[in-house]
């Protein structure tokens, strides 16, 4: 990326938004609608006012190092696969002998953790793990998830109730 779009990135870490109008250079709208489009941005109650998403603060420092295009970065986190996938709420592993079919249960464990993976950095992720593994009650979890990001909760909400693989 280039030094304008660093600037950009910033000024969003540093105020918490961004502003573009049809007065905005076309450089900075075209890279505001980019990040946008890839879940880094969310518009606000203004048109033309946008704030960062988790995915905006799970990339930041990633982002500005990035040398490549906006569109060439890979926004999934592969490195936190293996967290998720040894994060057990309850037993993810249960499986049908007769039937050779997923139960119910470790389906809607499996749209749970993706989603947390989807919204949480590696080291969320761990801390989120360690609540459960110690049996934290409900209103510590929610307050931690919620102290990630004002979206993160909503956002994960959304995440597991819009997974086609809850309903199928």
């Amino acid at each position: 990326m280039d030094i304008k779009e660093n600037q950009i990135l910033e000024y969003i870490n540093n105020d918490g938004f961004v502003s573009v109008t049809k007065d905005s250079p076309d450089d900075e709208q075209a890279f505001v609608r980019k990040l946008k489009a890839f879940g880094v941005l969310d518009n606000h109650k203004s048109i033309h006012q946008y704030n960062p998403t988790s995915i905006f603060y799970k990339h930041y420092n990633s982002l500005l190092a990035w040398k490549g295009k906006i569109e060439e970065y890979q926004f999934e986190d592969k490195s936190a696969t293996s967290i998720v996938n040894n994060f057990n709420v309850n037993t993810i592993s249960q499986f049908n002998q007769n039937s050779h079919q997923i139960s119910f249960e470790q389906i809607n464990n499996t749209v749970f953790t993706e989603a947390l993976k989807h919204e949480l950095s590696e080291e969320q992720l761990e801390i989120i793990k360690e609540l459960v593994q110690s049996k934290s009650d409900k209103k510590t979890i929610i307050q931690t998830i919620g102290g990630f990001g004002k979206d993160i909760l909503s956002n994960i909400i959304a995440n597991v109730l819009t997974n086609p693989s809850l309903y199928s």
